[in-house]
């Protein structure tokens, strides 16, 4: 019989994943603990958090939570591979930012990786995970898409108005129309 103590735990992973929209489950070998807490620190910047979770715990989990929703059973057939050591990474609505910083932070350390992840209802492996890590955050999206925006309208203004200035710019220099200061020799 399981001891009180992992059924609190598992009973605590269940209710961290089942109260997070999103989450995804990260490998890491023969890390240091300050380079660890290093990575805790950069993604709890984004509002998310890692928690280190044994894998039979996350299993088990994970089975209690397909009973209870059937979005589960995918990522059940998935967790049964889970290896080495494994932590569990509890995302918000916006899971860019912090994605990022696990794939900016798996750069410099070989040892951190994605397993997979649940983003949105969907389940992800880890080549996708560090694909949608790679992409750009929803900010840096939407001042590109309002820059292509401004563009046209930019344009069509200077290219209405550069007809006129051009015209001005040679009768000026023809001396058909005086320049800012002179006086007009027909008056």
């Amino acid at each position: 019989m399981a001891s009180t103590k992992k059924q609190e735990q598992v009973k605590s992973i269940q209710e961290l994943i089942k109260n997070t929209p999103n989450f995804a489950l990260i490998g890491f070998n023969k890390i240091k603990h300050q380079n660890l807490e290093e990575l805790r620190k950069s993604v709890r910047k984004t509002s998310a958090k890692i928690k280190v979770v044994k894998n039979n715990l996350i299993k088990k989990a994970l089975s209690k939570l397909t009973i209870e929703d059937k979005k589960y059973s995918a990522v059940i057939k998935q967790s049964k591979d889970i290896q080495d050591n494994t932590a569990l990474l509890i995302l918000d609505q916006d899971y860019s930012g912090a994605l990022k910083s696990v794939l900016d932070y798996s750069k410099t350390d070989e040892n951190i990786s994605f397993k997979f992840g649940l983003l949105d209802g969907i389940l992800y492996e880890s080549l996708e995970l560090s694909k949608i890590a790679a992409l750009p955050s929803k900010d840096q999206l939407l001042s590109k898409l309002l820059y292509i925006f401004k563009g046209p309208s930019s344009k069509l203004y200077y290219s209405l108005k550069s007809p006129m200035s051009k015209i001005i710019n040679v009768l000026k220099s023809e001396n058909l129309i005086p320049s800012k200061g002179e006086v007009s020799i027909n008056e």
